[in-house]
């Protein structure tokens, strides 16, 4: 379950230095930011979450578009990346309380990769149908997921697999779960749908500006 107590934020726009930074807000100030990456093969971490005030991860891409996926593992202290992923990148993860932590990827054809941190350590699988663009799991036995393939996506993990693909009315950009049984999605469009009790909403149209990038965290 993502917290609000934890920044990354990709390096500005540059054709030679591309470096990923990550700041912790300790008692209600943010800390000065910890340089994760620096290299010329450029390193964006598109996506964080904690656990606890312990234990978070940092997922993205390393070079490029369809580079590989890297993970952190922090805050104290910030651990060496983890290329964990070889095909297209990561672009969501999600820590339910107490862990363990997963990780959404890309994937190189229909099937999304999935990671799971627990233990310290980094596992694979079970995959997915479609390539997912973000995941929220508010306990080790619920995960819920976007994506896209032929028609917006959605996709449950039990704590050992993904349902198969569900048709939704919007195509997500982002999920938020507090529940097991509640969620909110964002779309690409300016709306937001809802997972309530094992059904999923019509999309509801709040933002005519198409701007939404995130999802809140409670109804």
């Amino acid at each position: 379950m993502a917290t609000g107590g934890l920044g990354v934020a990709p390096a500005a726009a540059s054709t030679t230095v591309h470096e990923s930074a990550a700041a912790t807000q300790p008692a209600g100030r943010w800390s000065a930011p910890v340089k994760l990456f620096g290299d010329s093969k450029g390193v964006s971490l598109g996506s964080v979450s904690c656990a606890s005030a312990h234990l978070c991860v940092a997922v993205g891409t390393k070079g490029g578009t369809f580079g590989s996926g890297v993970a952190v593992s922090g805050p104290t202290p910030w651990s060496a990346p983890d290329v964990i992923d070889t095909a297209g990148g990561l672009t969501g993860a999600s820590c339910a309380p107490g862990g363990p932590c997963v990780a959404v990827g890309k994937g190189t054809s229909y099937e999304a990769n999935t990671y799971s941190l627990a233990g310290g350590k980094w596992s694979t699988g079970p995959n997915a149908a479609v390539a997912l663009v973000s995941v929220s799991c508010p306990a080790a036995t619920f995960c819920a997921a976007v994506g896209f393939l032929n028609y917006p996506s959605a996709f449950i993990f039990n704590g050992k697999s993904w349902s198969a693909q569900i048709r939704i009315d919007a195509e997500g950009s982002s999920i938020s779960c507090p529940t097991t049984t509640f969620c909110v999605v964002g779309s690409t469009s300016g709306q937001v749908l809802y997972y309530r009790d094992g059904s999923w909403s019509k999309a509801t149209l709040i933002d005519p500006h198409q701007v939404l990038s995130s999802t809140p965290r409670s109804p």
